[in-house]
């Protein structure tokens, strides 16, 4: 069956390792979003490739915009949505003494409130995978 993968934070460098992963083990249709929608350079050659990538500009951290996203990838029936790897993050680089309020919200909610919303927005798809990336992901 012909399925499709969403890959929040997918047009950056974890994303574009991810979605060449899942284009090698057989991954049906991708869809990379990202808060600005732009493609960069590695994820790029994904979108002629046989996966039937598609960029999508959306901020997982805004209840609106997943709804919207997880709905519309939903109501697809010829590819519906089987997957859910949340690769989205903020980068705050800094010791944690030097971080203040504003800091931590933008990290958390890039990370830790957008997974809550893909969480709620997913209830009613039968996923095969729902992967959620630590923010440690993007270091190593």
């Amino acid at each position: 069956m012909r399925a499709t993968q969403l890959l929040t934070g997918g047009t950056g460098s974890l994303g574009a390792i991810a979605a060449r992963w899942l284009v090698g083990h057989g991954a049906g249709a991708l869809v990379l979003a990202s808060r600005s929608g732009v493609v960069h350079g590695a994820s790029r050659p994904l979108l002629g490739a046989d996966a039937a990538a598609r960029a999508v500009r959306r901020d997982v951290a805004q209840s609106a915009d997943v709804r919207q996203l997880v709905v519309s990838l939903h109501a697809c029936t010829a590819a519906p949505l089987l997957g859910v790897w949340h690769l989205a993050g903020v980068l705050s680089d800094g010791l944690l003494p030097m971080q203040g309020a504003a800091s931590l919200r933008r990290v958390y909610g890039a990370k830790v409130h957008s997974a809550w919303l893909l969480q709620h927005a997913c209830v009613l798809a039968a996923l095969r995978a729902c992967v959620y990336f630590s923010s440690i992901a993007a270091l190593l």
